[in-house]
């Protein structure tokens, strides 16, 4: 789960760094991302594949970040997962929403998670992050 966090933490710096976009035509990028993390159900390592799908909105001081991530994992699971990034002069705010099912063994698992960050402050406002399972 660390290294999820790692990695959702990593991938908003990155959305947030992309060059600026024309103020009415978003950006688009297809990035490819291997890792490994711990599966919460089996509690044991796997490999996730992602395929996401991000666009890049900027104007002047602000940024829209809109990504879509196709998952697969070599332990048989596929999903799909949704994050946000917004950023201001101010802070940033981000979201995170994935779920996971496996055909096989009938389980699921969810990745939800919010940052909230005001620049002037020397920590986050908000920081939720939560992987579960739900077995059938």
């Amino acid at each position: 789960m660390k290294v999820l966090k790692m990695a959702f933490a990593v991938a908003c710096l990155l959305m947030l760094s992309v060059a600026p976009a024309a103020a009415d035509k978003p950006r688009v990028l297809v990035e490819e991302q291997t890792f490994s993390d711990m599966n919460p159900c089996s509690g044991e390592w796997h490999t996730l594949s992602f395929v996401q799908t991000v666009n890049v909105h900027e104007h002047k001081n602000k940024a829209i970040v809109h990504v879509v991530t196709d998952v697969t994992s070599d332990d048989g699971f596929v999903g799909r997962g949704v994050e946000s990034f917004h950023e201001e002069d101010e802070g940033f705010r981000s979201n995170i929403n994935f779920m996971m099912s496996n055909a096989e063994t009938g389980e699921k698992f969810f990745v939800k998670g919010k940052l909230v960050v005001d620049y002037d402050q020397e920590e986050p406002l908000m920081d939720t992050f939560r992987m579960r399972c739900i077995r059938s």
